[in-house]
């Protein structure tokens, strides 16, 4: 899908190069880790600016992604009486001769998760999902 946007874009103005903003854990997470970049983005072999999000909220509400709704996360964040938001524009990342996407989008995380002193893991949106599942069936 991103392919095909991308190259009907180039077709339409090839001297224009249209950024592409992408968010590439493929869900919100609690912040106390980074899930595994889906190769997407990292696929199209072109450099990419990471950009580092921090969000610090002043009250001590407990963010849960799991169990809760997209709704009742949505609430939690309208009743913060502010957002602290930081965005830390990291270099701009180069994909190696010979690196995979996959392998491409995991040295994107580890420095992404450098920079915001989180690990980076191996959980994906599908163990989320899976995670999920298992949680609404009661197991």
């Amino acid at each position: 899908a991103m392919r095909g946007h991308l190259a009907r874009n180039d077709a339409a103005s090839p001297a224009a190069h249209v950024p592409l903003l992408v968010f590439p854990e493929g869900s919100i997470t609690n912040g106390a880790g980074l899930m595994r970049f889906a190769r997407g983005a990292f696929a199209l072999n072109e450099a990419v600016q990471l950009i580092a999000l921090r969000v610090k909220c002043p009250l001590p509400l407990a963010h849960d992604t799991v169990r809760s709704s997209l709704l009742q996360n949505y609430l939690r964040t309208l009743f913060q009486p502010w957002l602290d938001v930081e965005l830390v524009l990291l270099p701009l990342l180069t994909p190696a001769a010979v690196e995979d996407p996959d392998a491409f989008a995991q040295r994107a995380a580890h420095l992404v998760a450098k920079e915001l002193r989180v690990p980076a893991t191996m959980h994906s949106t599908a163990d989320k999902a899976e995670l999920l599942r298992q949680i609404r069936a009661g197991g």
